[in-house]
Parts: structure tokens; C-alpha cells; sequence
């Protein structure tokens, strides 16, 4: 090992550190730096080469006495020094049937290297997994809130085989393969991996006649309905989580969950943002000019509103408490009125006559700020 780093340092534990740190710090120092993680990166494909180095001396009990009196040098070429063999841990993953192509979960393979993989989890209850489903309400059961039913597919644990994949009157018996340990040994000299049987997949035990109902899976397909209730305030994309609703669990174990995502329909008169509801009124010039008495429409139904006098193109105006209500209770949104200008079409000539009238009226105000500010930016701009 070039410059004989100290084995301690490059795994990052005390010289005290007990087998399970070491394994610990050497799991993460492995994936940290391997080939597969860094592609083209000839430093931290070196630095794969001395962890590795590392952790097969600081793992094996009498290498590890060894190297703490004597040193890299009392190993006598027993990995890595002059004259040594060499420890190629690429071989290692080769003859544990991980060469080429790379890995698609270096986790699992560490996993399976220290002997934790999952074949020991296997005969061990699992929740189901959870499964997720789509509902459609209008923009005002969002705002009210509803109730819907909902119906998705599911797996539950076969009733004809109780589960255990193997037919009524059958059994199952110890794996050949693995002697029902769930697990198999594979390695060359001093180093070996332990990896999930590949003829039971962890189980131990083999199904003699598998379950004709199921086909040896423990599971079938079911169609179920369920009734959830919509909250008021929910908004589009929110998801609502039905518990214990979800596949059925390995061996025993509960079911998982149903995750319902809510789409909200658009609606033609209210826009929603956040917990607040916009909405448009058309107003004519006399309103706007002279003020007025108005009926608004809110999600509750309508309420009246006073038009000021003056009321300028666009104007915001709020009603609160009159938004979506929030969702986990805390109050609720405001409802802003705008107000637009409608300007008539295909006026008759009665029409015609009274806007020329008023035409002539608008030349007499003496006071219109807008139009004032106007004329100012102009003659900035163009004597600049």
C-alpha cells in the first residue's frame, strides 16, 4: 500500500473501535468510493483499493493483532506487501455472481456480504405494500367537502391455502439448495459472502405442490370498495391516506395503506389560489363613475356589496372569511371582488348621441389625476 496509510485512518475509527464500527465504518467507506459510483475517477478507484485492504486485516481477529504489534510489515506480504498475493475484491463480487454491468443496489450487496441481506427478514411478518388511486370532485365539494367510494385492486392473502402458497394436503419442505437456512455461501479463500438462496429466495422451505387457486403465490386479486371522506378546503393534488386498505402483508403481516389523490375540476366563475377564491364582476362607466349597490356571488351564495363612487378599472376588493376553508382547520381565505370595465358594442344611435353628450361633459373636468401623471411621464421621457 503505497505510503503505508494507517489502516485505522483510512476506514476513520480509534484503534479501540470494536468489529461492528469497524464493519460499519468499512460498509460506508466501500460505497463511497465504488468504481460504480465514481466512473473514470482513478483517485477514488485507489482509494476502493485501500479500504478494502484495510478492512480484510482490521476484520480478521489475528490479522488485526498481528498488524497492531508488528505493522503493515508483520503481515509478511499477506495482502498487499512485497511479494503478497494481492487481494482483488473485484473477484470476490465476481464469484458472488455480481461481475459486470455494475449494481443496481450496492445496499443490497453489503447487505448480503455481512450476512444481514434479506433472506433473514423473510420469514418475518411484512407489512403490504400501499397502493395509490385517483378521485375527480367539482371545485365546490372541494370547498364543502364529500364523501366518495372509491374502487381499486388489491391483493389479499389466499383464503384457499391460508397464505402459504402450498396446496390443501401439501406442505412445504427444507430447501435442497440451502438446508433451509434461507442462505448460501459463496468466496474465495478467507473471504466469503453470504447471499439469499436463489432456489427458495430466503424462505428455508420449498412448496411440494403449489396452491392451483394461487399458484404457490399466497396471494389473490381482489376488486374493493371503500367509502372516503373529502375533507372541505382540500386542494388539487393533496392526497388523503386510507389506512390498513393497502396489499396484504408477507407472512402475517398488516396491510399497507391507500394513498387517494383528489383532482379538483376548474370552475367557470371562481378561481382558487392557496386558501383565497378571485373573482371577476363586470361593472359599466356609471357604475364606476356614480357608485352602486351590488350583489356579489360567493361559494356561500350571494351577498350585497357597495360600489364606491370613483371606482377605478380593476379594482380589488376583499370579503373575509369568505375563501376556501383551510384544510386542517385553521380558519378561512378571503374572497377578493375585481372589477371590470365593460365598454359597450353596437351602441344604437340614442346610445351614440348620449356618449357624445357625455364626451363633451369629460372635457370640462378640470381634475383627472390619472391623466395629469400621464402627461407628465410624456414630456419626461421625451426631453430626456
Amino acid at each position: 500500500m503505497a505510503g503505508k496509510q494507517d489502516y485505522y485512518e483510512l476506514l476513520g475509527v480509534a484503534k479501540t473501535a470494536a468489529p461492528e464500527e469497524i464493519k460499519k465504518a468499512y460498509k460506508k467507506m466501500a460505497m463511497k468510493y465504488h468504481p460504480d459510483r465514481n466512473p473514470g475517477d482513478k483517485e477514488a478507484e485507489e482509494k476502493f483499493k485501500k479500504v478494502n485492504e484495510a478492512y480484510e486485516v482490521l476484520s480478521n481477529p489475528d490479522k488485526r493483532q498481528i498488524y497492531d504489534q508488528y505493522g503493515e510489515d508483520g503481515l509478511k506480504g499477506g495482502m498487499g506487501g512485497e511479494g503478497g498475493a494481492g487481494f482483488d475484491f473485484s473477484e470476490v463480487f465476481k464469484n458472488a455472481g455480481f461481475s459486470g454491468g455494475g449494481f443496481s443496489n450496492l445496499g443490497d450487496i453489503f447487505d448480503n456480504m455481512f450476512g444481514g441481506g434479506r433472506g433473514h427478514a423473510r420469514n418475518m411478518p411484512q407489512q403490504g405494500t400501499d397502493l395509490i388511486t385517483k378521485i375527480i370532485v367539482t371545485f365546490k365539494e372541494s370547498y364543502t367537502g364529500t364523501s366518495k367510494e372509491i374502487s381499486f385492486n388489491r391483493s389479499s392473502t389466499c383464503q384457499f391455502c391460508n397464505g402459504t402458497g402450498a396446496e390443501a394436503g401439501s406442505s412445504r419442505k427444507p430447501c435442497p439448495t440451502c438446508k433451509g437456512s434461507g442462505q448460501v455461501r459463496s468466496g474465495n479463500g478467507f473471504f466469503s459472502i453470504s447471499q439469499t438462496c436463489p432456489t427458495c429466495h430466503g424462505e428455508g422451505t420449498i412448496i411440494e405442490k403449489p396452491c392451483t387457486h394461487c399458484r404457490g403465490t399466497g396471494f389473490l386479486k381482489e376488486t374493493k370498495k371503500v367509502e372516503v371522506k373529502v375533507p372541505a378546503g382540500i386542494a388539487d393534488g393533496m392526497q388523503i391516506r386510507v389506512a390498513g386498505e393497502g396489499n396484504s402483508g408477507l407472512n402475517g403481516g398488516p396491510r399497507g395503506d391507500v394513498y387517494v389523490e383528489v383532482r379538483v375540476k376548474n370552475d367557470d366563475l371562481f378561481l382558487r389560489e392557496g386558501n383565497d377564491i378571485y373573482v371577476e364582476i363586470p361593472i359599466t362607466y356609471s357604475q364606476a363613475a356614480l357608485g352602486d349597490k351590488l350583489e356579489v356571488p360567493t361559494m356561500d351564495g350571494p351577498v350585497d356589496m357597495t360600489l364606491p363612487a370613483g371606482t377605478q378599472p380593476n379594482t380589488k376588493m376583499r370579503l373575509k372569511d369568505k375563501g376556501f376553508p383551510d384544510v386542517h382547520g385553521r380558519g378561512k381565505g378571503v374572497l377578493y371582488v375585481i372589477f371590470k370595465l365593460e365598454v359597450p358594442k353596437n351602441l344604437s344611435d340614442a346610445h351614440k348621441e348620449a356618449i357624445m353628450k357625455l364626451k363633451e361633459f369629460e372635457k370640462e373636468i378640470k381634475e383627472r389625476p390619472t391623466l395629469k401623471d400621464y402627461l407628465e411621464k410624456i414630456k419626461k421621457w421625451f426631453n430626456k
